[in-house]
């Protein structure tokens, strides 16, 4: 009966993130220039609703985290080949997103007239930093299904996931923003700014003996919500042929939505060696 009590604030995070992704989607579908990807007026109010539930999750998340018990170390001895198989899938959706990035840049050369030397460097460093993320994830997923090699050994290596991140953060950050018209915008933002705390968070769990803290579950559930908040409408809109110019490729959307989903597994295979 505690365990099922311990879980209800989860559980109420969980409906609001689906609430979140339910007017998100309604938002985009009827409330979004699709020549832009921003929200028209009439919508405004759903984007603060969103904002609203966000928090409210992440609140929600932060009570669970604080009930849970962490009482394992970051990575297991054994082998936990479950979570490996989304470290596998979160390189090859890295290794998509570096592809993405390729087409776009040479894109970009093609089709511009005058380029931004700014603009070009920002879209080759993501697209450095995506390939080297996708063999960072190689190893892990191959650490954790119990082979030879281990991942935790890097030194600077283990940064690369963040460095993507911090990219993509200062891509968005030389970008006027309104709140209330680029929704996708200020979620991606609130979302790679959690995603770089699971990362700091994941490294230091990965790289220490001691166990892991209730942070790292915080930070990694929050990210999952986000990542299904901010993707998982794009990527239904895109299928149905209503798909917004403002983030045009479903790869990219895929890759957000595996970062969130190896946090999620991540925290899931760490609070059940905590029971054991």
């Amino acid at each position: 009966m505690q365990n099922k009590t311990a879980k209800i604030p989860l559980i109420l995070s969980t409906v609001a993130a689906g609430v979140a992704v339910f007017l998100r989607f309604r938002q985009l579908l009827f409330f979004t220039d699709n020549s832009t990807g921003f929200v028209v007026p009439e919508g405004e109010i759903y984007s603060y609703w969103i904002y609203g539930l966000i928090f409210c999750s992440a609140a929600l998340c932060l009570v669970f985290a604080f009930r849970c018990r962490c009482i394992a170390p970051g990575i297991a001895q054994k082998p936990q080949r479950k979570i490996a198989v989304f470290a596998f899938l979160n390189a090859g959706a890295f290794f998509a997103d570096f592809v993405l990035q390729a087409f776009d840049c040479f894109n970009y050369i093609e089709n511009t007239a005058y380029l931004e030397r700014n603009e070009l460097v920002l879209m080759v460093l993501l697209g450095a930093f995506a390939l080297l993320s996708s063999f960072y994830y190689i190893t892990v997923g191959m650490t954790l299904s119990g082979s030879q090699y281990d991942f935790r050994s890097f030194r600077f290596f283990h940064f690369v996931p963040v460095l993507w991140a911090v990219i993509r953060l200062l891509d968005i950050l030389v970008e006027m923003v309104n709140v209330s018209m680029g929704t996708e915008t200020v979620v991606e933002f609130i979302f790679l700014v959690f995603l770089l705390m699971f990362y700091f968070s994941f490294i230091t769990a990965a790289v220490s003996e001691r166990n892991a803290g209730r942070g790292i579950v915080f930070f990694a559930l929050v990210t999952f919500m986000l990542s299904v908040i901010l993707e998982l409408p794009g990527i239904i809109t895109s299928f149905i042929g209503r798909q917004s110019e403002l983030s045009d490729a479903v790869f990219s959307r895929i890759t957000d939505l595996i970062c969130g989903l190896f946090a999620a597994s991540f925290a899931g295979n760490l609070l059940r060696r905590s029971r054991e």
